[in-house]
């Protein structure tokens, strides 16, 4: 039987994203509208939850003491490849490649990708059809 359905860890990613993106102005690292709609069940609550106002403390408590640096990790991460990607593309690159991009967004977070040519490369049940 073949598994049609995402990797837990493309999930887990795209709630710590939606998280960062629940920080206050000047606190976030990056923002990430994209990564909520990709969510369901617990972990979709979880993410509307870490928006309400002082509850949101709540939830990032909950992921940092249940998988220490886990999140913070993540997101680290994520801010990185965001920064890499840019340089190249300031520095002329054309074109961009993800690999395992999964619930990544970055080709539509990034102003530096609205005109270039991006391409998406992970397991099909990854791939949001719409």
């Amino acid at each position: 039987m073949r598994n049609h359905q995402p990797s837990r860890t493309t999930e887990y990613m795209a709630l710590f994203r939606t998280v960062e993106t629940a920080e206050r102005p000047g606190r976030r690292l990056f923002e990430d509208p994209h990564a909520i709609p990709l969510l369901s069940g617990t972990l979709k609550s979880l993410a509307q939850i870490a928006q309400i106002s002082g509850i949101g403390r709540l939830v990032r408590a909950f992921l940092d003491l249940g998988w220490p640096y886990t999140r913070s990790s993540a997101v680290v991460r994520t801010q990185l490849i965001d920064d890499l990607v840019c340089d190249s593309l300031h520095a002329g690159a054309r074109q961009l490649v993800l690999l395992g991009a999964g619930f990544d967004g970055r080709a539509f977070r990034l102003d530096e990708t609205r005109h270039i040519r991006t391409f998406e490369v992970d397991h099909p049940a990854t791939h949001v059809n719409g």
